[in-house]
């Protein structure tokens, strides 16, 4: 495999024995979505922010806060 560049994949696609994950657009055209849980629709959508705009530290608090209100058997929300 050649240099690096954004042109070549790091890893082939076509490759049966590779191990990774793609996702094309047919599968979103057919309703596959990523869903967040109420938690995460809860304090981005006050801010009017995209999950994309956060940093990763922002997912591992709200994740770690999540886990812990399942864990203690909560209903823990941001109000």
């Amino acid at each position: 495999m050649g240099p690096l560049t954004n042109d070549v994949p790091c890893v082939d696609a076509n490759d049966p024995d590779a191990r990774i994950i793609t996702f094309r657009p047919f599968y979103f055209s057919l309703g596959f979505m990523f869903s967040l849980s109420k938690l995460f629709k809860e304090v981005f959508c006050p801010m009017k922010c995209a999950p994309s705009q956060c940093m990763p530290k922002v997912y591992r608090v709200i994740m770690c806060f999540e886990n812990l209100s399942r864990f203690f058997m909560l209903e823990l929300t941001v109000r």
